[in-house]
């Protein structure tokens, strides 16, 4: 019996290298040409190049006022554009990142301490909302929402 299954799986993989082999110069199974699929391919590429312009400038601010280090450490980069926008203007209000970092921490304990009202947790380590409210927090007091 595993003779068998031994034997099948071999010929399973065979069959699966030759179905890839053609892909890009045949037609797929959904009808779309090698031509139409480079199209799309692009069309992404081109998107994705546009956004990341959009975001570079407040990445560099970022990196100016808090270091470049912090800006690949949290992994910033891969995040939205709205939430590039929110950090470059929290990091431009809050240029310390000592002071920065301390107000960082005490949002998130906040937000981690007091539920929300949608009962969700963030698996992230800085939220869009923590920037948010680290914006609005311009002393060295204690934050009050």
């Amino acid at each position: 019996m595993s003779k068998e299954c031994v034997q099948y799986r071999e010929e399973k993989k065979i069959q699966n290298i030759r179905k890839r082999k053609g892909c890009w110069s045949k037609k797929s199974r959904d009808g779309n040409t090698k031509a139409e699929r480079w199209e799309r391919f692009i069309g992404v590429a081109e998107t994705g190049a546009e956004l990341r312009q959009k975001c570079l400038p407040p990445l560099l601010k970022v990196g100016g006022y808090w270091g470049k280090e912090k800006v690949q450490y949290y992994g910033w980069g891969l995040l939205g554009e709205k939430f590039y926008k929110v950090l470059g203007t929290a990091a431009a209000r809050v240029p310390s990142w000592e002071d920065a970092s301390i107000k960082l921490n005490q949002l998130r304990w906040r937000r981690i301490t007091i539920p929300d009202r949608r009962g969700r947790k963030s698996a992230r380590l800085i939220t869009q909302k923590d920037l948010e409210h680290l914006k609005l927090w311009t002393d060295k007091n204690q934050y009050m929402s």
